[in-house]
């Protein structure tokens, strides 16, 4: 936007002019000054340090609505040298909604970002940095940052609460009858599907011990508590493992022991000792590697039939799709013994997902996910050998700039459905999570 200066630019000049070297002669040149000139004048300004003046200018400017990006951009960074870390986000967030080509801008924000302990945000855009392939020394430059982020932190804590909306709170089928051993059956309301609103807990978090070691220890816990209105339905999930940790020429290799119990409808459903290894492995510039794989033997107080022991690995490969896109695919198998050979399977999931910057301070995921689950033999009553596919579709918006005592707020939607070869075990659900999160 171009523009003269008049009124009150000439008063807020004469005021900062009058302190630099050569007022006299500058005065003279403010006539017909565009607000182009206002900003290189504001930049010019912050690089001697007198961040007061250029404070001025750029106020003025915003007031009138004029400089544009460039005035926008330089409010940014002249929020970050004053040590307002939060305002600097929040700017270089609302220039990138608006015109997310900005590379540079994308940088700074990052660099803002990681300089506010705000790891996993600078991370991600770090890795959009990436995709706009950067000069060598930029690029160099970012790997350094996310090695910095991947050690620095000994520990991490996150936690939230949720209002949850549940079509199928027990995750039962919708079905009124069922065949048993070749016959019809009628099943009662209680084992059928109903629905409900719970209220969830959820946290999780880690710490290194040894950070500086070569071999340093990692410790970490996680659970999840969901009580509805019928607690009979309740589902409360508590997990630790703790195991040394390995750089390796690949990437971060964890290798720990591991602890769970579940508890449903108030009594131990199942609990597991294994172990876990987990591998972070950033393949090339752009490109990530997550793998894992869990062996827990699970015992099962009410359903001693379910014991055994269950293999699980998973393989996650992400990379950027675009400025502000971030997606990811995953493959996960598993393999479940069970002391009744009816209730042993082996299973396989699919997914796709994409995370995208987008207006007004959101950021929106969505992610589908396919499996296919085989079992061993038949079971008598069921008259067959069961298999399962299961779909499950979710949609999440995360509100990242608003906060409340620094929980912020989001909405998860997701819809998953069950189909069974033995009709027990058909069944679809409808959820909704109205949450509020930290990262501590």
């Amino acid at each position: 936007m171009v523009c003269g200066i008049r009124g009150r630019y000439l008063v807020v000049l004469l005021w900062v002019l009058c302190h630099l070297p050569g007022a006299e002669a500058r005065q003279l040149q403010i006539e017909g000054m565009t607000a182009e000139d206002m900003t290189g004048l504001a930049a010019g300004m912050m690089a001697a340090g007198r961040l007061q003046d250029a404070a001025l200018v750029l106020d003025q400017l915003e007031q009138d609505d004029a400089g544009g990006v460039e005035r926008e951009v330089l409010q940014a960074r002249l929020a970050v040298a004053q040590g307002n870390f939060h305002i600097a986000i929040d700017r270089y967030q609302a220039v990138l909604e608006r015109t997310p080509g900005m590379a540079l801008v994308r940088l700074e924000l990052a660099q803002v970002l990681f300089a506010n302990g705000d790891d996993d945000a600078a991370d991600d855009y770090f890795r959009l940095v990436l995709e706009d392939n950067p000069a060598e020394d930029v690029t160099m430059m970012v790997n350094r940052y996310r090695d910095i982020i991947r050690q620095r932190r000994p520990w991490n804590f996150q936690a939230g609460m949720s209002v949850i909306p549940d079509s199928n709170i027990n995750g039962a089928t919708s079905r009124e009858t069922v065949d048993l051993f070749g016959l019809p059956f009628e099943l009662e309301n209680a084992s059928r599907s109903r629905s409900g609103v719970g209220l969830a807990v959820n946290f999780q978090g880690n710490y290194r011990f040894f950070r500086a070691a070569k071999t340093p220890l990692y410790t970490g816990a996680y659970g999840r508590l969901l009580h509805f209105g019928h607690s009979e339905f309740n589902d409360d999930y508590l997990g630790a493992e703790a195991g040394p940790e390995f750089l390796t020429p690949v990437g971060r290799l964890r290798v720990s022991l591991s602890a769970s119990q579940r508890w449903y409808g108030n009594e131990t459903y199942q609990t597991g000792l294994g172990s876990r290894v987990v591998l972070e492995s950033p393949l090339a510039e752009k490109w990530a590697l997550g793998g894992s794989l869990d062996v827990r033997n699970l015992q099962h107080p009410q359903r001693a039939y379910l014991n055994g022991w269950e293999y699980t690995g998973q393989l996650t490969l992400s990379r950027p799709l675009g400025p502000v896109t971030l997606g990811s695919a995953w493959l996960g198998l598993r393999r479940q013994s069970a002391d009744n050979p009816g209730y042993a399977n082996s299973g396989v999931r699919l997914g796709l997902g994409v995370s995208r910057e987008m207006e007004w301070g959101l950021r929106g995921n969505l992610a589908v996910d396919v499996g296919r689950t085989e079992y061993d033999q038949a079971v008598a009553a069921y008259g067959g050998r069961r298999g399962d596919h299961n779909y499950l579709v979710s949609l999440g918006l995360f509100k990242r700039d608003w906060n409340f005592h620094g929980f912020a707020p989001s909405i998860q939607l997701l819809y998953s459905k069950g189909d069974s070869t033995v009709d027990l075990y058909e069944s679809s659900r409808w959820r909704a999570e109205f949450g509020l999160a930290k990262v501590f």
